[in-house]
């Protein structure tokens, strides 16, 4: 006897079935019964040598359908380490466009003294132009370098400035340089923990090389790298033996201008020196400065006061300025060697108020992946570059963020441009060298302490397969066992090739709606 349902119900029945269409992400249609199976025993090999409580996902999907072709491990967001900057890379591409570059720009205020010989600096070809001021104005380009400075001073000279009252530089649109979201967790000088802002010199960190003398007692041999003409406090000694025990500060003192100081000691026969990395905390007096040392360097006179202001000088003109190289290229560097310090400036720039900074980019970018279909609670960013818990998901989400962006014919391929890939440079360089022929990897590899991740594409002349590999809760010791995982995934279905074996689900019609309901109503 056929039983009507009352209405309510029939509503939630409904309900629950526009959810399933509208949520490819966790059905897995399509499935791949003997892919499954090869899957499970591939990580079966590896998990007995993962800790206990190590998590393992995977999934893999069709590109051309979407569809789910195997899974494993439930769709739990998980620790995505630098797999996260395949998001900041993706979004930032849509919304900047691959051709954007950075701009860093000169600008004079002409002299304001009616006793002296004022020009304007753009087009005056004299010996003796005077300005009031000249102003770097940084346009948060991360890949700007000190000799990139230089130039623009060799630019300010050609066009015939000679001398100038003050240098300015501004802190806009960021503000000043500060630490990304979670980067204040640990307290280390390495470049990978570099702050990011407006300006960026040198990827805000500085390198001091200390070479031992040949004479024991002697001082050693102090270089900044890159070249900088900052004044150095050198109180190390060379002693005998190999040892090091070396302190090494960046002091900032009156009128923002950095000192470095080197104590302790270094052996006579560590004859190929130590480098020492230190972060740039204060990027803007640091390139405040470099630029006014740059210009003294051309001839050009300058006080010593250098000042950071929050806006350009009104009245101001360009006369000088710095191109980066098209954001396509930076993206390519910055997934290609994971760079933390690149990541986190895009994400600066993903904000749509720059006075929100990092936190007006993430909250632009969940709202991106929203737009992609992409589940708030299933694949979310704090920071750009997945450093210190910056970004979660699940395997199973992050496939379906692959897939999307596959579609989009231009954004994709430049992704997949941009990602690293077996034997060519970048993180995978030395990975998964016995691919079949016609066969193309390009991922992210994602690590942290307890994290190793690997999530991309395997590419064919003719589709191929989105996949994501997620390890949490492993050990420095399992890294290896972990990426040796990872590899054999993709071996396995680069050999495998597997496609889907039905089409993407069919938007409702009346007929298939009622026969949810016939199905539920007999039950």
């Amino acid at each position: 006897m056929r039983v009507r349902l009352p209405r309510i119900i029939r509503h939630v029945v409904l309900l629950a079935f526009f959810i399933g269409i509208a949520s490819p992400t966790y059905a897995i249609s399509g499935s791949n019964s003997a892919l499954e199976k090869k899957l499970k025993r591939t990580i079966q090999r590896y998990k007995k040598r993962l800790p206990k409580s190590a998590k393992i996902q995977v999934a893999i999907r069709d590109l051309n359908s979407g569809n789910v072709l195997a899974a494993y491990g439930g769709d739990k967001p998980l620790n995505l380490a630098s797999v996260t900057k395949i998001i900041t890379a993706a979004a930032v591409l849509d919304y900047r466009k691959p051709d954007f570059r950075f701009s860093t720009r000169v600008l004079a205020v002409p002299c304001r003294n009616p006793d002296r010989e004022c020009r304007r600096a753009q087009g005056d070809t004299t010996t003796d132009a005077h300005l009031h001021s000249i102003t770097l104005v940084p346009g948060g380009d991360p890949t700007l370098k000190g000799s990139d400075l230089g130039t623009l001073a060799k630019d300010i000279y050609k066009k015939g400035v000679r001398s100038a009252d003050t240098i300015q530089l501004v802190t806009t649109p960021f503000g000043p340089t500060q630490f990304p979201p979670g980067f204040k967790k640990k307290n280390t000088h390495a470049s990978y923990r570099a702050p990011a802002g407006s300006m960026n010199i040198d990827r805000n960190s500085v390198r001091i090389q200390v070479y031992p003398d040949k004479k024991i007692g002697r001082k050693p041999a102090v270089y900044l790298k890159p070249k900088a003409r900052f004044p150095i406090t050198n109180r190390a000694k060379t002693v005998a033996g190999r040892g090091e025990a070396l302190t090494v500060r960046v002091v900032w003192g009156p009128g923002n201008a950095p000192t470095i100081e080197v104590g302790g000691t270094i052996g006579v026969r560590r004859t190929a020196g130590i480098t020492a990395v230190r972060l740039n905390e204060h990027p803007e007096k640091w390139a405040a400065e470099t630029f006014r040392l740059k210009v003294s360097g051309e001839k050009i006179r300058v006080g010593r006061k250098v000042n950071i202001q929050d806006a350009p000088p009104a009245g101001a003109i360009e006369i000088a300025s710095h191109q980066s190289a098209p954001l396509s290229v930076i993206v390519k560097r910055m997934l290609q060697y994971s760079d933390n310090q690149i990541a986190e400036a895009m994400l600066l720039w993903m904000a749509k108020d720059s006075s929100r900074g990092f936190e007006g980019g993430a909250e632009h970018i969940r709202e991106w992946l929203e737009l992609l279909g992409c589940s708030a609670q299933k694949l979310y960013t704090y920071n750009g570059s997945g450093l210190y818990n910056g970004g979660f998901g699940s395997a199973l989400e992050m496939t379906h963020l692959l897939v999307q962006l596959q579609k989009n014919t231009e954004l994709g391929k430049e992704l997949q441009d941009s990602l690293a890939g077996p034997g060519i440079p970048g993180t995978l360089r030395g990975r998964m060298a016995k691919l079949p022929r016609g066969v193309r990897v390009r991922a992210k590899t994602g690590t942290l302490n307890e994290v190793s991740a690997l999530c991309g594409y395997i590419l064919r002349d003719s589709g191929g397969q989105s996949f994501c590999v997620l390890l949490n809760d492993i050990n420095r010791q399992t890294v290896g066992v972990s990426r040796r995982l990872q590899d054999a995934v993709v071996q396995m279905i680069a050999v495998a090739n597997p496609k889907s074996t039905v089409q993407n689900t069919a938007e409702p019609t009346e007929k298939n709606l009622e026969s949810v309901l016939k199905e539920a109503e007999t039950k």
